[in-house]
């Protein structure tokens, strides 16, 4: 129960980040000091709500973690998988924002950067949990009483 209802509040979250991307209302230009950088971006690129770095690719893939998220949730042993790649996509994910140069943006194609590995190691902490160490807890897979 808990794997499914986890795997829904990640999906959602990365459903609303991924849809408010896609809204040039919501994304507010990079500070002063990141221009320096020269950063080429694919698109335009900004900062949602001021703080979580984004653009077209990023609200893409967001998209389809989240509605993928969505959807798993009706299952047990989905959410479980769900959470496992998430877990592995995640930390990918995170690594890759610590690395400098242009590995933190992949080259331009998305910026993981910022506060994004923030979101990411909270997602990959989370997605470990319900994924690998909550179905050992259980002893099995639940009962299907349990449904939502």
């Amino acid at each position: 129960m808990a794997s499914k209802i986890s795997a829904l509040i990640i999906g959602f979250v990365y459903l609303f980040f991924g849809i408010s991307g896609l809204f040039p209302s919501f994304l507010y230009l990079p500070p002063h000091r990141l221009r320096y950088f020269e950063m080429e971006m694919i698109g335009r690129w900004g900062f949602l709500f001021g703080w979580l770095p984004s653009n077209l690719v990023h609200s893409i893939v967001y998209i389809i973690l989240g509605a993928a998220g969505v959807l798993t949730c009706l299952s047990f042993a989905m959410a479980i998988r769900y959470c496992r790649g998430m877990f592995a996509i995640t930390l990918l994910f995170t690594v890759l924002g610590f690395l400098p140069g242009g590995v933190s943006y992949l080259g331009g194609f998305m910026p993981l950067f910022s506060w994004n590995i923030m979101l990411h190691t909270v997602t990959t902490i989370a997605a470990y949990y319900y994924g690998w160490v909550y179905p050992l807890d259980l002893g099995g897979p639940e009962p299907e009483s349990e449904m939502i």
